[in-house]
């Protein structure tokens, strides 16, 4: 049943208006149950997209980029973000000495780098994932971890930067260079 009427066309119980059917949709109001009733009219003449704009929920807005805090830098130490973990560069300043473990452990105990305190000798774990980090010096050579044999307490890890392999060794048999960590606690 098609009717004219003085604003658009009505088709059933849906007028077409400004390109639209009315009625039709969740933005648009129901039709009117009147057939013969004039549609009403919006203030800027039949816009549809004023009237979507209207019924429509807010635009979403996208949150700010989070930015991490960087870490204060530590003289003679390197950040590494991924491990969280401060790590001794072993320069001409703050060399890393080899020593037995318990004097490794000793000493990374008693070291202050720039006015910063609380180091320590790194896990087997920390320093394997330290491994491809740049920026350190005096990286040669297997360093002492404070992880502990499983089989043998008396024994402990030994790691190097490159490819040698990992391996456990009395820590009163030879001496190997003792590089220190400490967590980020700013």
């Amino acid at each position: 049943m098609r009717r004219w009427q003085r604003s658009g066309w009505r088709f059933g119980t849906a007028t077409l208006l400004s390109g639209s059917l009315m009625g039709c949709d969740a933005t648009s109001p129901p039709p009117d149950p009147d057939p013969l009733k004039t549609p009403p009219q919006t203030v800027d003449g039949g816009n549809s997209a004023e009237r979507t704009a209207a019924h429509s929920p807010p635009a979403a807005v996208e949150p700010a980029p989070k930015t991490e805090p960087q870490a204060p830098e530590i003289v003679g130490a390197v950040f590494d973000a991924r491990s969280g973990l401060y790590v001794q560069r072993c320069g001409d300043e703050h060399p890393c000495p080899a020593q037995l473990q318990q004097a490794a452990a000793a000493t990374c105990a008693a070291s202050t780098l720039g006015t910063t305190t609380g180091w320590r000798l790194p896990t087997k774990d920390e320093f394997l994932r330290l491994k491809g980090l740049k920026d350190l010096k005096g990286a040669r050579g297997y360093h002492w971890t404070s992880t502990a044999y499983a089989e043998d307490a008396a024994q402990f890890w030994i790691v190097a930067r490159d490819e040698s392999p990992s391996t456990t060794i009395p820590g009163t048999r030879k001496p190997f260079t003792a590089r220190c960590v400490r967590a980020n606690d700013s």
